[in-house]
């Protein structure tokens, strides 16, 4: 059951990327994608994660949130409306999200998304872990 309400949550991601698809270019499709996983992926850490493990996740978080407002600019540039941004948004929270617990394959890997921040610093607590690697796909 879990499964088919997961399933019907993405179809609106299904129809709204498509749309969107048609009018802005795949990478910037692919920064809204990774900008989305990597603050889903790195914002709500453990409690008793060290410092410098916080600081290293704030680098994705904030490099999440530039690749969303570029990939925004260019959404509006395409004459997308700002509801139209936000709903997309929303259904790719549900999509990464999925793709975060392995329930659905990822669009892009880790190491695609991380390529497109520079300056990152490692992952938080060492090598990017499966599921955030399968999420990241």
């Amino acid at each position: 059951m879990i499964r088919l309400i997961a399933a019907l949550a993405l179809v609106p991601a299904l129809f709204a990327t498509a749309a969107f698809g048609q009018t802005v270019s795949e990478a910037t499709a692919m920064n809204m994608w990774c900008g989305t996983a990597m603050i889903a992926a790195f914002a709500n850490p453990p409690p008793d994660v060290p410092q410098d493990q916080l600081d290293a996740a704030k680098a994705y978080i904030d490099g999440g949130n530039k690749l969303i407002d570029d990939a925004r600019k260019a959404y509006l540039a395409a004459n997308s409306t700002e509801q139209q941004i936000a709903t997309l948004q929303a259904d790719l929270l549900v999509e990464v999200t999925a793709a975060l617990q392995g329930s659905i394959p990822s669009k892009h890997t880790f190491a695609e998304c991380a390529a497109l921040i520079p300056g990152l610093p490692p992952p938080p607590g060492g090598p990017a872990p499966e599921a955030s690697s399968s999420a990241a796909q």
